[in-house]
């Protein structure tokens, strides 16, 4: 019988990364099989993480948590999917409650940890925007990624929330759901003037997209 432990882990590392990407769930199965298989999926499977936030005063479990708990897993991460969910329409499931300041400063702080992260995406639950508090509290610490090259903006960007995210420098990409009309008379002219943005890229209706590439 063939002995996999004889199998080089580089070899196993590649083996799992010609297969990526992986359909939903397989990877994590995979991952569960044995400790060789874990250790060479690990860096694949938090490559991406998605991390629902919960505005106003309820504290909810994420992969945060599970970061804050296993620290090295940190440096996997290269693409956050972020959401905000407005608890008036979306009720967590927890009864803790918690200062709504503290919850901002806690979630911004474990984003500060992420030290790869290149792709950054917030997606607004229910509302068609975020609030400027969150909006903000994702850009301060956005700011400070030297790694990040895309964003994304699940949301209409309008004059005061377009004033915060215009705020992030040395990007490569940018994807946007909507722009107000007053932002989109003056975006054109802001693009150009961002040497490092190469691609933009906006929802302008359902399933139509805009794609403009500055010169």
């Amino acid at each position: 019988m063939f002995d996999f432990q004889r199998i080089p882990f580089d070899v196993w590392t590649l083996v799992f990364q010609s297969a990526h990407p992986w359909p939903p769930g397989s990877l994590a199965r995979c991952a569960r099989t044995c400790r060789t298989f874990r250790d060479a999926a690990t860096p694949l499977l938090y490559e991406e993480i998605a991390v629902k936030q919960y505005s106003g005063s309820a504290k909810v479990y994420t992969a945060f948590d599970t970061l804050a708990a296993q620290p090295h897993l940190r440096k996997y991460v290269k693409s956050l999917i972020h959401s905000e969910v407005e608890l008036s329409s979306a009720r967590p499931p927890s009864d803790y409650k918690q200062d709504p300041g503290t919850l901002v400063h806690d979630w911004a702080a474990d984003l500060a940890l992420l030290p790869n992260l290149e792709s950054y995406t917030l997606h607004a639950v229910v509302r068609h925007t975020v609030s400027c508090q969150f909006l903000e509290a994702a850009v301060n610490v956005l700011c400070q990624c030297a790694s990040l090259k895309h964003v994304g903006w699940q949301f209409e960007i309008d004059s005061r929330r377009f004033a915060i995210t215009s705020r992030l420098i040395n990007l490569q990409s940018i994807k946007i759901r909507r722009l107000s009309q007053t932002v989109l008379k003056t975006f054109g002219t802001w693009v150009t003037q961002k040497s490092t943005i190469n691609s933009v890229h906006i929802q302008v209706a359902y399933y139509r997209f805009c794609r403009f590439t500055p010169k």
